[in-house]
């Protein structure tokens, strides 16, 4: 529907913008869905956006969801935005020094998304047994299913 009403593909801030209005429309009787909306953006950059049950959204950086996210977001803030991480020896309080902020690599972020969850495995009960990424690239969507402990 919105490429023939737009004239043009739907993209992701767009998308972002159609389900923030989907889950406003009920929220009188809402989903009762934390969503999380993943793809690349006009410029080909990743972008995530998590929603509230009623349609407030925004853009993120990382967005972990479900059973352990309250697990898994500390230790994605501090690994992938890189919050309270500052250079040894820099300094104490106000005159510490932040750890320069490095994109990481693809390989990086899969092993500290399979950390997170490794983690969240042994902490939670209701975090199952295997680990499904699904990647988005420029190239297409991938998936990659890793198992997690299992005992």
């Amino acid at each position: 529907m919105y490429q023939y009403r737009h004239g043009k593909p739907m993209t992701v801030k767009a998308c972002a913008q159609r389900l923030s209005t989907i889950l406003y429309q009920k929220r009188f009787f809402p989903y009762y869905a934390y969503a999380i909306l993943g793809g690349l953006d006009e410029q080909g950059k990743g972008a995530v956006y998590s929603y509230d049950p009623v349609g407030s959204y925004e853009r993120e950086q990382c967005r972990a969801g479900g059973a352990a996210a309250s697990l898994i977001m500390p230790f994605l803030d501090n690994q992938v935005n890189f919050k309270n991480q500052y250079l040894p020896g820099s300094g104490e309080g106000h005159a510490l020094q932040e750890r320069p902020r490095n994109p990481l690599s693809r390989s990086e972020v899969e092993v500290l998304v399979k950390d997170a969850f490794d983690g969240a495995v042994e902490r939670h009960i209701e975090v199952g047994d295997g680990l499904q990424m699904v990647i988005i690239t420029k190239d297409g969507i991938e998936e990659v299913t890793l198992p997690l402990k299992k005992d």
